[in-house]
């Protein structure tokens, strides 16, 4: 009985623990496709002549879920976009608040300016968002040691429940 009691509590921990770094490793990801987008539509805004939601659309299948529904969701509340993305900030819990206010600056500004000025914001955000994804890196080897922790945690109450 202990056994199972043990193997139990050493299951919960470790799954507790990857689900930490789990999240930590969306939110990097979230980041990092965020980051690629703004450098395909910089590569592409000046030489393409198709809309911003078609240079979307075709780059959509690469980046990752949580990003892809992002811009799915995006892209069908175009028309409204201010109230989705205020709905979005609110409601969004995988990335903090300082990032988010920032990808919801940027989303409301795209489209709405000439090419030369779209290029500068992608630049300027561009530049903002190093640090963030520096600080979601750090941020990521946090959650490898979550992940560790909870492996070593469930076998210390496996090993003292035996």
């Amino acid at each position: 009985m202990n056994f199972i009691i043990g193997g139990l509590m050493f299951l919960l921990c470790a799954f507790i623990g990857f689900k930490i770094a789990n999240n930590y490793k969306r939110k990097l990801q979230f980041i990092t496709d965020f980051k690629t987008l703004l450098d395909y539509l910089e590569t592409n805004i000046l030489y393409l002549q198709d809309t911003l939601e078609k240079l979307i659309r075709d780059k959509m299948e690469s980046f990752h879920s949580d990003f892809k529904n992002f811009l799915e969701n995006y892209l069908q509340n175009l028309q409204n976009s201010t109230e989705f993305l205020e709905k979005w900030l609110k409601e969004q819990n995988l990335i903090d608040t300082e990032t988010a206010e920032i990808i919801k600056k940027f989303m409301l500004e795209l489209g709405r300016q000439d090419s030369t000025a779209q290029l500068q914001s992608i630049i300027q955000t561009n530049e903002i968002l190093a640090k963030h994804t520096e600080r979601a890196q750090g941020e990521q080897k946090k959650g490898y040691m979550s992940a560790r922790l909870g492996i070593m945690g469930g076998l210390a109450l496996f090993i003292i429940i035996i």
